[in-house]
């Protein structure tokens, strides 16, 4: 049986996301008011600790939706310049991922980080979008 997981507070939700060029690492965090994500099996969750959090990308499951963000963060290479800096974010605005990966990025890997108490619904029939 599905189950539907949400973050029980909000401003509990992280995205990461990180490219990799060379030996270089960019990173893009995205903080997000609510997550919403679809599970097969509840007991994936039985060890969950609320203040360490989980990567809810680790679990087999499906994200549904990421709503209402709310800052995003650049972390960039030791020593990039602001030029190459201001390239990377202006490649973003136009075309998001794709733009990175036009200036030679290769994306790497993507954390969605949920801390705090958890929302959890068995689903039943067609419920998964509700």
């Amino acid at each position: 049986m599905p189950y539907k997981v949400s973050n029980l507070e909000k401003k509990r939700v992280t995205e990461i996301e990180i490219w990799k060029k060379g030996d270089q690492y960019l990173r893009r965090t995205h903080g997000w008011r609510w997550g919403y994500w679809l599970i097969e099996d509840r007991a994936e969750l039985d060890d969950y600790d609320p203040e360490a959090g989980i990567d809810m990308n680790l679990l087999d499951g499906e994200l549904l939706e990421l709503d209402d963000g709310q800052y995003e963060e650049w972390e960039y290479p030791q020593g990039m310049s602001a030029e190459d800096q201001e390239a990377l974010e202006q490649a973003w605005e136009e075309e998001w991922h794709e733009g990175i990966t036009n200036l030679g990025w290769e994306e790497w890997e993507t954390e969605v980080w949920v801390t705090g108490p958890l929302e959890i619904t068995e689903v039943q029939g067609d419920e998964s979008d509700a």
